[in-house]
Formats: C-alpha cells, sequence, structure tokens
C-alpha cells in the first residue's frame, strides 16, 4: 500500500514533533497520522488554528529560525490537504494491514488509533448524526465507534465483555479469568482485529455526510474552503492567535524573543458513545 507521506515528509513532521516545548504534551509520529487522517475525513473544515494547537501541548513548537517554521508547518498542511485529497478521490485507507502486522507494530496501531480518535472528537456531533441511516447502518456505525473507544481505552470495554457468556468469549479467543491487564491485552487486541473495517465504516458516514454538507453549500451560493499548504509571514498564524505569522510563532522562532509558557494539559475529548451495559457519555477525561 503506498503512504501519502514521503521519507522527506516524515523527517520534517517528526521534527515538528521534536521541536515541543511541552513533550509530554505532544502528540507521537503515529498519533500524529491518526489525528491528520481524522480530520481529512471530517465532514466539516476544521481550521489549523483549533487543531494544530493540540499537535504539541498548545504550545508553539520551538523553532529554530523562521525558515524552519515556515518548512515544517506547511510539510504539516500538505500531509494533511493530501489526505483530505484523497478522501474526496476515495482513495484513502488507514495505513496499517492488520492481518499482516507484527507485534511490534500493534503500539504502533495503537497511536494512530488514539490520534483518530482525538480528531473525531473535535467534531462529536457528526458522529451522532443518524438521519437516513437504516436501523443496521446505524447499530454498524455505532458498533465502529465503539471499537476505536475500546482500543484507546480498553479498560472501559471490560464490563461490556464480562456481561457475555463465558463460553461465546472463549470462541473468539478471550479469557476472561486471568487479571486486569491480561484482561485489558485481550480486549484491546480483540478490538484491533474490527479496526480496519470500523475505520471503513466511519469513513463511509463521514463520506456521506461530506457528500451532503457539498450539495448544500452549492444550493447556498457559498464557496468551498480550501487549504493552503503553504504558509507566508503576513498570514494568519496557525495557532490561532489572530495575528500575523511573522508576528507570532515566527517571531518566536527567533531565540533572542522565545518565551516558553507553563505546560498545559492537552484536551481531551471522547467520541459520544456509550459501551454496552457501561455508559461513559459525560465521563471527564484525562489523559
Amino acid at each position: 500500500m503506498k503512504s501519502l507521506v514521503t521519507r522527506k515528509e516524515e523527517r520534517a513532521l517528526k521534527k515538528f514533533l521534536s521541536l515541543s516545548a511541552v513533550p509530554e504534551m505532544t502528540l507521537s509520529y503515529h498519533e500524529l497520522r491518526g489525528y491528520l487522517y481524522g480530520i481529512a475525513i471530517t465532514p466539516d473544515v476544521i481550521e489549523p488554528g483549533e487543531w494544530m494547537p493540540l499537535v504539541s501541548g498548545d504550545e508553539p513548537p520551538a523553532y529554530e529560525n523562521e525558515e524552519q517554521a515556515r518548512e515544517l508547518t506547511s510539510a504539516l498542511l500538505n500531509v494533511l490537504n493530501k489526505h483530505i485529497a484523497a478522501f474526496n478521490e476515495q482513495r484513502l485507507f488507514m495505513p496499517f494491514e492488520i492481518e499482516s502486522s507484527h507485534d511490534e507494530d500493534f503500539e504502533n496501531i495503537v497511536d494512530w488509533t488514539s490520534g483518530l480518535e482525538e480528531a473525531l472528537s473535535l467534531r462529536p456531533e457528526f458522529w451522532d448524526e443518524y438521519e437516513g441511516l437504516s436501523d443496521d447502518e446505524h447499530d454498524l456505525l455505532m458498533n465502529s465507534l465503539v471499537v476505536v473507544e475500546g482500543i484507546v481505552y480498553p479498560e472501559d470495554a471490560v464490563d461490556m465483555f464480562d456481561h457475555l457468556p463465558r463460553s461465546e468469549l472463549l470462541k473468539i479467543g478471550i479469557n476472561l479469568s486471568g487479571n486486569d491487564t491480561l484482561k485489558i491485552a485481550q480486549i484491546q487486541f480483540f478490538m484491533l482485529q474490527a479496526l480496519e473495517l470500523s475505520v471503513k465504516t466511519i469513513q463511509d458516514h463521514a463520506a456521506r455526510l461530506e457528500r451532503l454538507r457539498r450539495e448544500q453549500l452549492r444550493a447556498s451560493g457559498s464557496p468551498f474552503q480550501l487549504r493552503s499548504s503553504s504558509i507566508g509571514k503576513n498570514d494568519g498564524c496557525l495557532c490561532g492567535s489572530g495575528r500575523k505569522f511573522k508576528d507570532c510563532c515566527s517571531a518566536q522562532a527567533r531565540p533572542s524573543e522565545r518565551v516558553i509558557k507553563g505546560s498545559s494539559r492537552k484536551q481531551g475529548k471522547i467520541i459520544k458513545v456509550e459501551f454496552p451495559r457501561h455508559g461513559k457519555k459525560n465521563r471527564d477525561r484525562r489523559r
């Protein structure tokens, strides 16, 4: 499967992440890949000022100079735009093949799924939009969201599996007679087997909503919003400050003017779904 990210872009994304002022709050590389994937399939325009701060813990990266700031932010936007184009052309697929993955790949897949969940949680109302779906389609979408949540938060899925007959669990390779760590690992691994189909289901739902969005825009005569793959000195800063790039993050790239603020936690949100018999819809999640 051909990757949408070139080696040069991969190096740029990793460099972008490495310059974070709050590394403990920064997405990992594979979380970032899943995050961009989720933003690309969301049937709404999410401005960089909203999604970019969550990548590096609400703090602009400590760029070495202005040129590096433009180069890395342009690479980030270019990768996102390639994902959006692939989604619109129905050629966007998750970058892992679960069946052929090795044990060492699963940590990356879980990270990717965590990033995807973070992005989908920026617009939870779209995943609660069931108008026009049959009961079977609704159930499939809900189950797919539960799979994503179950991979990211497997400890929350334990109760759901505890209510299933032991004989049925053994048929699917789950034995909950062990300790909690073993239970969680088995549940997460089981959910991973359903991830590809789940992502496809969520993506198909997103494509349907995107078609409706475009039809509404055409009917209203409103122009489509396009996202630039580069940033100039006089463009609005991607951090969402409202200032020009040259007066904001670009200025912070100059060592003499850089100010590193205190760290703040990345705001965690969850997709508004509930595990059967184990509601967590209104729980405040701290990561």
